[in-house]
């Protein structure tokens, strides 16, 4: 094998190589969110790749705190209390989609959509499953990979109350990498892979719809949110996630559902 060949093969490895999750311990404890849109530039087309080089720092850590140094300290458009984007409790879904677009806006990237993933007031179980793999499938065929935000529910005792409540635990955004290619005939969920910045690895999970058990969860950010009932989100099932549930008794009933998207081709509000 001659050295031009050897050459060609070494340059042809690194162009095409997966690449490495940003792992949020090297840029803030809280950085899911910047580390989410790191990693959705890393994975995407080359025109998303792109925008790296455009972004100052020379390491994705560095351009994740460069992210939240120029663009997340803005105020909070959606939580309105004189807080910035970036905060001690992370970011709000909303103003992650507006994080996204800020940035893209100034390295002349098209605007992204977004908006909560759960089931329309007349939606059938059956037809909330495409509906979601479709949003998916569409963006990561244009070469932008979606982020999501999943966020776990389960039961707390308040000693106030005397009771049992159902409460949200954790969330966390991660970006979403590939999807099934088609939900087969029958089935009830999807397979998805996605790139973890708790874990700095590309994990494996299922989304599916929930049949043999109903549940509430709640839709919105820390201001502006409501409960809703009947099973209103897709539920996900990944070895990797944790969102507080492993803190939860054994005997206790947590999941984890499908909360919101950001990705190409708009939104359905």
């Amino acid at each position: 094998m001659n050295i031009r060949l050897l050459l060609l093969l070494a340059l042809n490895s690194i162009l095409y190589a997966e690449p490495e999750v940003l792992e949020q311990k090297n840029v803030h404890k809280l950085a899911c969110g910047p580390c989410a849109l790191i990693n959705q530039f890393q994975f995407g087309s080359e025109k998303e790749r792109s925008i790296l080089a455009k972004l100052k720092g020379g390491t994705p850590a560095q351009k994740a705190k460069e992210i939240i140094k120029r663009y997340g300290q803005r105020e909070s458009p959606s939580l309105r209390d004189g807080r910035s984007v970036f905060r001690n409790d992370g970011v709000a879904c909303p103003d992650m989609l507006r994080l996204a677009n800020w940035v893209r806006r100034d390295k002349s990237l098209p605007e992204l959509g977004g908006d909560y993933l759960d089931r329309g007031e007349d939606e059938e179980l059956d037809d909330h499953l495409p509906r979601i793999h479709g949003k998916l499938k569409k963006s990561i065929d244009a070469g932008v990979m979606p982020i999501i935000s999943l966020r776990a529910f389960g039961p707390k005792y308040y000693d106030e109350l005397e009771e049992w409540l159902w409460d949200p635990l954790g969330s966390h955004f991660v970006t979403v990498t590939e999807v099934q290619e088609e939900i087969v005939k029958g089935e009830k969920g999807f397979r998805f892979r996605f790139a973890d910045s708790a874990t700095g690895k590309v994990e494996t999970g299922y989304v599916h719809l929930s049949e043999a058990r109903n549940f509430v969860a709640m839709r919105g950010d820390q201001r502006n949110w409501e409960w809703k009932k009947d099973r209103p989100f897709l539920l996900v099932t990944a070895p990797s996630l944790r969102l507080h549930t492993q803190k939860k008794e054994w005997f206790l009933r947590t999941i984890i559902t499908l909360n919101y998207g950001i990705y190409f081709g708009g939104s359905d509000e």
